[in-house]
């Protein structure tokens, strides 16, 4: 019977649990199981059915997966916290946020673990920070299939995020891209706190996107989180591309920002198709078109590269800036009525390597339908179900 699948849980873990929420053995079995039973899994004698561990990680205020970590989770933000400015204090994490970090770790860790080979071609370490911009933006451009072509094949934005999530773990990331924790509509992720961040891994690379954000923003931060991965730099970001790149004291978020502009806007391509006789606006309608990145994106490579003034950049980025918000609360409408169904979604909230990993590995007999269902944020019966659909 599935419901009574052992959780093999880490004792180390469950001891560690319980005495983080300071509450004692008594409090914890109270109308839930035997003292005893508790000591028995704590000592590795025994092993919880799902629900029991679900319900221990419920008691005990820590989320499901972490049980299963092979050591204590670092109380401490698990990256580094690139969202501030140098001296400033860092940022407490929210809860939706450190749950959505640590389970992204597991993921790293399972994947890692089980398939332990994987080669991925974005390999950390093969940059630094005194790697030539251009050398790095190359590299990505190449690695990612970024080319005429692509943009040619992409009717639009969307498309055009979805080629590049999908090129990018045909290169070995996983790419998760989601606004929620785990599958929980009610648990959105605010892009004031985040909108990515970047686990360096030999195996597993991983970058997550929080797409509360616009789409054209959701392309930037992506590639920006790659650079990350580039340059052996794990972290916490909120990539900005209208920040004066010069004003930033964070130099690691500044060199990443400036490569991701380069990615996406070449400059000999910028320099080439910009024509001194149209106006601004029409030079930049067309860098937004071909590039399909924001008006943003385009009106800072026009500012760096000398072709706009300065009181017409932040002129524009202001009016932008007010634009943006008016769709980001239209877009919050529209999703209160309703969107895509977690079917469609389910694979790039999860990163569709990951997703395709966890059902090789559930169809091979070494995760049970339980873990499977945990490791990617679902229930069960909606696991099966899913899991018909993939079938069919």
């Amino acid at each position: 019977m599935e419901s009574m699948a052992l959780a093999h849980v880490t004792p180390e873990l469950l001891v560690w649990a319980r005495t983080k929420s300071k509450i004692s053995l008594d409090q914890l079995a109270h109308n839930f199981v035997d003292v005893d039973r508790i000591v028995a899994w704590e000592k590795g004698d025994q092993a919880p059915t799902f629900p029991q561990a679900e319900e221990f990680a419920k008691r005990c205020r820590v989320p499901l997966l972490t049980l299963f970590l092979s050591k204590p989770p670092n109380e401490e933000i698990p990256l580094t916290d690139l969202r501030t400015v140098k001296d400033a204090s860092r940022k407490k994490l929210s809860t939706n946020f450190r749950e959505v970090i640590n389970d992204s770790i597991v993921r790293q860790d399972w994947y890692r673990e089980e398939f332990p080979k994987a080669a991925p071609r974005i390999l950390a370490k093969q940059f630094t920070l005194d790697s030539s911009m251009t050398e790095v933006a190359e590299y990505i451009r190449r690695t990612l299939w970024i080319n005429n072509d692509l943009l040619d094949e992409c009717k639009d934005w969307k498309e055009y995020l979805d080629r590049l999530a999908q090129n990018a773990e045909a290169a070995g990331v996983l790419v998760l891209r989601s606004g929620v924790v785990k599958n929980d509509n009610k648990r959105k992720l605010d892009i004031g706190e985040f909108r990515g961040f970047a686990l360096v891994d030999d195996i597993a690379p991983l970058v997550f996107i929080n797409t509360n954000d616009t789409t054209t923003a959701q392309i930037f931060t992506l590639i920006h989180e790659i650079v990350h991965l580039c340059i052996d730099s794990e972290g916490i970001s909120n990539p900005d591309p209208t920040k004066a790149i010069e004003g930033m004291r964070n130099q690691t978020e500044a060199f990443c920002n400036k490569v991701a502009a380069e990615v996406l806007v070449p400059e000999k391509k910028f320099l080439r198709d910009w024509q001194s006789g149209n106006s601004n606006a029409v030079n930049l309608k067309r860098i937004v078109k071909f590039h399909k990145v924001s008006n943003m994106v385009a009106l800072r490579r026009a500012f760096d590269l000398g072709k706009i003034p300065r009181d017409y950049f932040f002129k524009s980025i202001k009016s932008d800036y007010a634009k943006y918000l008016k769709l980001k609360e239209k877009d919050e409408g529209r999703e209160q009525r309703g969107g895509p169904e977690l079917y469609v979604l389910m694979p790039a909230r999860n990163s569709k390597k990951f997703t395709d990993s966890v059902f090789v590995a559930l169809q091979g007999g070494k995760v049970a339908y339980t873990q499977a269902a945990r490791l990617l944020g679902l229930t069960v019966p909606t696991l099966e179900a899913y899991a018909k659909r993939r079938a069919a």
